[in-house]
């Protein structure tokens, strides 16, 4: 069941979706969250010219302090205001790329710091999901909300992000929605309408793949440390110490003459294309790729380290 800001007491910390009858809150949307969530600091992270336009004409009646970091949609360079925190001059980041959510964290963070704990309860108004989606992959936007929502909950905030609920594919929703804490209802917005509020409850398997996505950095590292390294590293030992030979016509090649370096350059080779070839495979399939690397440097290590335990048994 959705939550409905008008009635439910937000407590410190919460973190939710917020869905909204398109893929931006309006001004006047903005303003009954902030009134909704009894926010004394609003921080909002607008993405897109309609959303940069919405929080420019909120009026955040019930913060006493509002800051904008705006997203996309500009000419002139990044600035900053250090003026102190006024609903009337507020203090603005600007962000021309919209893939670059490593600033738009590092925006909120500084405001976080600077005013969120001096001011009272801070409110973070991402605006929106939606918006962000459409220029990150979804492991990207996995990993600014974990680190974003530890911010935010280190500080006794609160954090809403919009989303339109009829943009979304099941997967990406279902693999965000493990970090926040529900669904919320923007003030204003009647389920009678015929708006879907549901969350979408994924399968054991679909959330075996979820997780798999979300941590697919973390498989590019384990497939770099078996299939990179201790694959060859195992395979060395064995040739050198006599105990074990190369099956393989190519392998037994490349190592031949103690041309060992060679099969640096030819294991480069193969996660340069595979890894090309992840950037192109749509979400969640590609996840097989780093996956399927780790299988194999797992299994040949093990099988090399057998083959050279045996040996010198």
């Amino acid at each position: 069941m959705a939550r409905d800001l008008t009635e439910a007491s937000i407590a410190d910390g919460s973190i939710l979706f917020v869905a909204t009858d398109g893929s931006i809150a309006t001004a006047e949307g903005i303003d009954r969250l902030v009134a909704a969530t009894r926010a004394n600091v609003a921080i909002v992270a607008s993405i897109g010219a309609g959303a940069i336009e919405a929080a420019n004409e909120a009026s955040f009646g019930t913060a006493s302090g509002v800051a904008h970091v705006h997203v996309g949609e500009h000419t002139e360079p990044p600035s900053r205001l250090t003026d102190a925190l006024d609903p009337h001059q507020p203090v603005i980041d600007r962000i021309e790329d919209r893939a670059d959510l490593g600033a738009v964290g590092q925006a909120i963070n500084r405001h976080l710091s600077d005013h969120g704990v001096r001011s009272g309860r801070p409110v973070v108004i991402v605006n929106s999901l939606t918006e962000i989606l459409r220029n990150n992959t979804t492991e990207h936007v996995f990993y600014f909300m974990h680190l974003l929502i530890g911010l935010v909950r280190s500080h006794g905030g609160v954090c809403l992000f919009i989303y339109d609920r009829q943009k979304h594919e099941t997967h990406e929703l279902a693999t965000l929605a493990e970090l926040v804490d529900g669904v919320a209802v923007e003030p204003g917005l009647e389920e009678a309408n015929g708006f879907d509020l549901a969350m979408p409850q994924p399968s054991v398997g679909d959330r075996a793949v979820n997780s798999l996505v979300a941590y697919s950095p973390v498989l590019w590292i384990l497939a770099v440390l078996t299939f990179g390294m201790t694959d060859i590293v195992t395979t060395y030992i064995g040739l050198a110490s006599g105990v074990a030979y190369e099956a393989s016509p190519l392998a037994a090649l490349i190592f031949e003459d103690n041309r060992f370096g060679y099969i640096y350059v030819a294991k480069g080779a193969v996660f340069v294309l595979f890894y090309l070839i992840w950037r192109f495979v749509p979400t969640p399939y590609n996840v097989s790729i780093p996956l399927g690397l780790t299988i194999l440097g797992t299994s040949i290590t093990l099988w090399n380290s057998y083959v050279i335990a045996t040996g010198f048994l």
